[in-house]
């Protein structure tokens, strides 16, 4: 899920392998800049917050600065990107609301589709709901 301006701004990473995700050290990249995440794990099938201010449902909290117009996230470990999602002005968004990932779409491919995501309230490291698509 990934608020679009509003604050507190959170993005969720999801483990979509059978192995745990360990993002202590990984970077992540939007187009207003880059940071270094904090020791986290996501568990295998599970999703996590990593928020720009520390609210109970986070498991991370750094700088995430996100552009709701439109902007990109790519998630890197060295050299290596592990993913990559930019949105614009087709994704269906509505400012001071949630893009949420729709969990049928939970690859490195579909979460590129606007078609994949749906204006939500938010709910931070809680599945998010199907869009109904």
């Amino acid at each position: 899920a990934l608020p679009i301006s509003q604050d507190p701004a959170w993005v969720e990473l999801c483990s979509v392998s059978d192995r745990t995700l360990h993002l202590g050290g990984l970077t992540l990249e939007s187009t207003s800049g880059t940071t270094t995440l904090p020791e986290a794990t996501v568990e295998p099938g599970t999703c996590a917050a990593v928020c720009t201010s520390a609210i109970a449902e986070c498991a991370a909290n750094a700088e995430v600065l996100l552009d709701g117009d439109q902007d990109r996230l790519v998630l890197t470990a060295g050299t290596t990107v592990l993913d990559a999602v930019a949105w614009d002005e087709t994704f269906a968004w509505i400012p001071g609301l949630v893009l949420a990932l729709d969990p049928a779409h939970l690859d490195a491919s579909d979460n590129n589709r606007a078609g994949a995501w749906c204006v939500t309230g938010g709910t931070p490291g809680a599945p998010n709901e199907s869009c109904g698509r």
